[in-house]
């Protein structure tokens, strides 16, 4: 039986702290980075109250294209340091998947939306 494939094209990432923080959003997989395939990162600093959208990344593959699907988020804090990190939760093949970026007590959080 075949597994159907699951994962997320893009990240929309949503800045709910009042500082702007520094994200780093990696796409591929631990598979296409065996095949030589380095990882695709991704690097932004996010605005209070700003949301941006990553992703949509493609390995060249000769004769074909392969997606570099969103492989993890991670944020580090303006002041502390501390960092955070997510891998999406996803059910087939999903184009965005939203994530919220928050800070708590100089700790970072970050939240998958349903």
């Amino acid at each position: 039986m075949v597994i159907p494939p699951s994962y997320a094209k893009q990240v929309a990432i949503t800045n709910h702290s009042n500082a702007p923080i520094a994200v780093e959003a990696v796409f591929g997989s631990e598979h296409q980075a065996a095949e030589g395939h380095a990882f695709i990162t991704d690097h932004v600093t996010i605005a209070p109250n700003a949301t941006v959208v990553l992703g949509e990344h493609e390995y060249n593959m000769g004769t074909w294209t392969a997606v570099a699907a969103v492989h993890s988020v991670h944020a580090t804090h303006p002041t502390s340091n501390a960092r955070a990190t997510w891998q999406p939760q996803v059910s087939g093949i999903v184009s965005v998947v939203h994530v919220d970026l928050g800070e708590n007590a100089n700790e970072m959080t970050l939240h998958q939306r349903n």
